[in-house]
């Protein structure tokens, strides 16, 4: 049973990570809790500089 869980958690995480399409996961607070490498690209980031900022303020609104 675990390594079923494990390998469909597997799957699950190559498809997400490889997407052409980008994916932005925001917590209640509207902080970012998970962003897929493809909707960094498309933003101008990194994982990284976008994990635990908030969204519409240090994001959207730096372009001006």
């Amino acid at each position: 049973m675990e390594e079923t869980l494990r390998n469909s958690e597997e799957k699950y995480r190559r498809l997400v990570e490889t997407l052409t399409e980008g994916i932005w996961v925001l917590d209640k607070d509207a902080n970012t809790s998970f962003v897929n490498p493809r909707m960094a690209q498309m933003l101008g980031y990194t994982i990284d500089e976008m994990m635990g900022s908030i969204c519409f303020i240090s994001w959207m609104n730096r372009g001006g």
